[in-house]
């Protein structure tokens, strides 16, 4: 190249960065005009002054990728808004509409009301829409189905009614579902059991009817199914017992009847069963015994017969346990005492008999022990007394005899102490239990039935 050449490229040069730094400022990074539109009405909308964090907001043409909450791609389109937490009231506003490139849309656990504008189902390229925690109102349109890239989905905890859309069964992506806490009546869509990706499903705490679709079995990604506090019927489907890689089943407070499906012993991952507060009746499978992972298993307050197996030794991982409020019978198996995770052993108002195991003293873990209203009989093992963790014990309206043992003087976490309708003697309860309110009482006789003692302690 010779020297003329090179002075010629040095004077192009030169010259366009001359006209370039006479340009009047120009935003190289600005989103388009309806962009900034729409996130300065979604600022006007929800109270932005009063927001927790509003820092950059409303800034100069070519700063809204840099807003708090703004997430914008290479083409500088808005891609994510996360307002999480931040003190938003009203309304969302429908103008979000224009944002075309929106992939996370998240406003949850803030104080919005009204309805889900219209606009939301239009944005198809959602692949989160975190609205949960708010005050939202109306329902859910059928539109939603639009929304085919969606991935999780979360409009739980507002005041949402009507009935769950069958379109959401077309959301072939959507891994997480949660819809629970709100006021969504009819039927769960059986379409939802061809949702292949799903691992959440959240429908709690409505107010569904209907039984729960044999269909919710095809969901193999399943990892937490939860229907608690609705008013489902019917029976517990057998098909969900295919579900290898659940960890949560929760079924609780709901109108389910029949017996326990032996198919639930399929559940091989599960660590959390909560069948309470339904109509069930029957035996408790065997399969359940075998369910090693289980840490918290809650059958109470419905009409389960028969007896508790020694195979409840195999649950070694088990830290809450409640039976109560059933028809069981039988003794009380020492395979109890195994169970060396246990915190909380419920096995109150049924109809057991026997000793009270002198292994459960063993329990190093536990923090409440229930054991009244049943009919136990003997004396209170000693052993109950190692039980340095404990701080409810209730063992009241059984036949026990004989006195509190001295060892109870080591149960310094004790909160509740209740042995009343027993046939106890000889109890000093100032030199054997520490703390107690009513440092007067004591025994002077038996009499059936007759509560005596029921102490409250500090």
């Amino acid at each position: 190249m010779t020297l003329k050449s090179l002075r010629k490229i040095v004077q192009v040069v030169l010259s366009v960065v001359v006209i370039y730094l006479a340009l009047p400022d120009f935003p190289i990074h600005a989103v388009t005009s309806s962009e900034r539109e729409s996130l300065i009405t979604l600022y006007n909308s929800t109270n932005g002054p009063g927001w927790t964090n509003n820092t950059g907001w409303l800034g100069e043409l070519g700063t809204e990728c840099s807003w708090y909450g703004i997430t914008c791609n290479g083409q500088n389109s808005v891609t994510a808004i996360i307002l999480t937490s931040n003190n938003l009231t009203d309304g969302i506003p429908s103008q979000l509409e224009n944002l075309t490139t929106l992939e996370y849309l998240w406003l949850d656990d803030n104080q919005l009301g009204g309805d889900i504008p219209s606009a939301i189902w239009n944005l198809t390229n959602l692949v989160e829409l975190k609205l949960h925690r708010n005050g939202l109102t109306g329902t859910i349109s059928a539109a939603i189905e639009n929304l085919t890239n969606l991935e999780y989905l979360n409009l739980s905890a507002n005041r949402l009614e009507g009935s769950i859309p069958t379109a959401i069964g077309s959301l072939s992506n959507l891994q997480y579902l949660h819809l629970y806490q709100n006021g969504f009546t009819g039927s769960i869509p059986a379409a939802i059991g061809g949702l292949a990706e799903l691992r959440e499903l959240y429908l709690g705490a409505n107010e569904l009817t209907g039984t729960i679709p044999t269909a919710i079995g095809n969901l193999s990604n399943l990892q937490y199914l939860n229907f608690h506090a609705n008013n489902l019927t019917g029976s517990i489907p057998p098909e969900i017992g295919s579900l290898s890689n659940l960890v949560l089943l929760s079924l609780y407070d709901n109108q389910l009847s029949g017996t326990i499906p032996e198919e639930l012993g399929g559940l091989s991952a599960i660590q959390y069963l909560y069948l309470n507060n339904n109509q069930l009746i029957g035996a408790i499978p065997p399969a359940i015994w075998n369910l090693t992972n289980l840490v918290e298993l809650t059958l109470h307050m419905n009409s389960f017969t028969g007896t508790i197996p020694t195979a409840i030794g195999n649950l070694s991982n088990l830290q809450y346990l409640n039976l109560a409020a059933n028809e069981l019978t039988g003794t009380i198996p020492t395979a109890i005492g195994s169970l060396s995770n246990l915190q909380y052993l419920h096995l109150y108002q049924n109809g057991l008999t026997g000793s009270i195991p002198a292994a459960i003293g063993g329990l190093a873990e536990l923090r409440e022990l229930y054991l009244g209203a049943n009919e136990l009989t003997g004396f209170i093992p000693s052993q109950l007394g190692n039980l340095s963790n404990l701080v409810i014990f209730n063992l009241h309206d059984n036949q026990l005899t004989g006195s509190i043992p001295s060892t109870f003087f080591g149960l310094t976490a004790l909160e509740f102490f209740d042995v009343t309708g027993n046939c106890l003697t000889d109890f000093e309860p100032v030199s054997h239990v520490p703390n107690l309110i009513g440092a007067e009482a004591q025994v002077d006789t038996c009499f059936k039935g007759l509560p005596w003692l029921m102490l409250l302690l500090d």
